[in-house]
């Protein structure tokens, strides 16, 4: 089974480790973005200026090679169209990495990087003759930050007791009325405290359940009535 790690260091900051692959996910709350009209020389586009993204030094984000970088945008991280070159530091004291597509040409920012968007990097030196991120694909995965939301569905919850009685009591079954239970509902059984020992020495057991019923068996017919409490889940 593939080892898997999940660390949550903060807030809007996670680290994996699945197959040994690192990933982080670099959100706006964790960088300072500052902007150069300068134009610069190779590997960067010399027709425009820069955009640089200084990450925390104490986000626990760190370069490592193959790790992948999951930059996600909302409106601090916007390039815009005459800064395309974007270059990435983790502090101050780090030197800047340059940002590339996957065929290793400085990256055009101007069309990617943009509100809403999520883009994967990986650390590595393939087109680059010094470290740089890389595009790990020509796709970009678009989010809509504002909208979205998660729906969740929470159960209703009942209880109600039953009393299994000493003289119904057929074939080692009973059948008894039990409000609100259907056929499909989750429903759970247990004895009352003061039944408990009985329950158990025989083997007294819920066996189905129906319309408004449940049914119980045992391997021996209990000697006094036995009072089960339920829990109902619809």
């Amino acid at each position: 089974m593939a080892k898997r790690i999940l660390k949550n260091i903060r807030k809007n900051w996670d680290e994996y480790e699945v197959w040994n692959i690192k990933t982080y996910t670099i959100t706006e709350d964790i960088t300072t973005v500052t902007t150069e009209a300068t134009v610069w020389v190779s590997p960067y586009d010399t027709s425009y200026g820069y955009t640089n993204i200084t990450i925390d030094e104490n986000s626990w984000i760190k370069w490592k090679e193959w790790a992948i970088y999951s930059f996600v945008v909302n409106t601090e991280m916007v390039v815009d169209s005459s800064k395309r070159n974007v270059r990435v530091r983790i502090g101050s004291s780090w030197s800047w990495i340059p940002v590339m597509d996957w065929a290793g040409v400085i990256l055009n920012w101007n069309t990617f990087l943009q509100k809403n968007n999520t883009l994967l990097f990986i650390y590595k030196t393939t087109y680059q003759s010094t470290w740089a991120l890389h595009l790990s694909s020509s796709s970009v995965l678009s989010v809509n930050w504002q909208t979205w939301a998660v729906s969740l569905t929470i159960p209703t919850i009942s209880t109600i007791t039953v009393t299994l009685t000493t003289a119904w009591w057929s074939s080692n079954s009973q059948t008894v009325t039990a409000t609100g239970v259907t056929a499909n509902n989750t429903v759970i059984v247990s004895p009352a405290p003061s039944d408990i020992a009985d329950y158990a020495d025989k083997w007294v057991y819920c066996s189905a359940q129906g319309s408004g019923t449940l049914t119980f068996g045992c391997d021996t017919a209990p000697s006094g009535d036995i009072v089960v409490n339920v829990l109902i889940m619809s």
